[in-house]
């Protein structure tokens, strides 16, 4: 799978058996998680000056699956499957490998796994992306020259889950109606609830170190 998207035979072996192991450790077909982290490398694979090579970042990326799935309610099939639907929109929104494996999997935790949390999140990236002016008026995050989108994502994460928690609405369905504004409506509102019912996950998943 690794080759017939024009990776070298190092990589492609690298990445084959990186593949297997974590299939292995979740019971999944190896074929399928190759052809999935295999495209979505491709597309996430961090080149700029300095980073790690091919097969470090997918190890890493494969390593990281592995390691949320022990305190996440994220399994490598839905994984896989969230993983392919929402690549194309994390790199043009310039979120990582890490980050994208980091919110997959705390949005399985959150009931949202798959194709169909994919879709939301995707929805929910591209509708922040170009209401960034409304945060602060809205919600109050201000957001830096610095701040990456994944960094802006987790800061209103966080203001929905302050929100939730501060006694001035009484239900996380009432954070959905606070934050239809700036999200368009429900639809893409519900990633940002889901992930904020799940704050503390998302922080502790956002820390993880796994080995490689």
């Amino acid at each position: 799978q690794f080759a017939t998207l024009g990776f070298g035979v190092e990589e492609s072996l690298s990445g084959a058996n990186a593949a297997v192991k974590a299939s292995v450790l979740f019971f999944e077909d190896a074929g399928k998680t190759a052809k999935t982290f295999a495209g979505a490398m491709k597309i996430l694979q961090d080149n700029t000056e300095g980073s790690a090579n091919f097969s470090e970042q997918l190890n890493q990326a494969l390593a990281l699956a592995v390691e949320l799935e022990k305190d996440n309610k994220s399994e490598l099939g839905p994984l896989s499957e969230a993983l392919e639907r929402f690549a194309p929109a994390a790199a043009t929104a310039g979120i990582s490998m890490r980050e994208t494996i980091t919110l997959l999997a705390s949005l399985g935790t959150a009931g949202r796994a798959g194709a169909s949390g994919a879709t939301l999140l995707r929805t929910s990236v591209n509708t922040l992306l170009s209401s960034l002016d409304k945060l602060a008026p809205q919600l109050g995050v201000v957001v830096d020259a610095s701040d990456k989108t994944f960094d802006v994502l987790l800061k209103v994460v966080d203001a929905g889950d302050k929100l939730a928690s501060s006694g001035l609405i009484k239900d996380r369905a009432q954070v959905v109606e606070a934050f239809s504004a700036i999200f368009g409506g429900e639809r893409g509102t519900q990633v940002v609830a889901a992930l904020s019912a799940v704050n503390e996950q998302l922080k502790k998943n956002n820390a993880v170190l796994p080995d490689v």
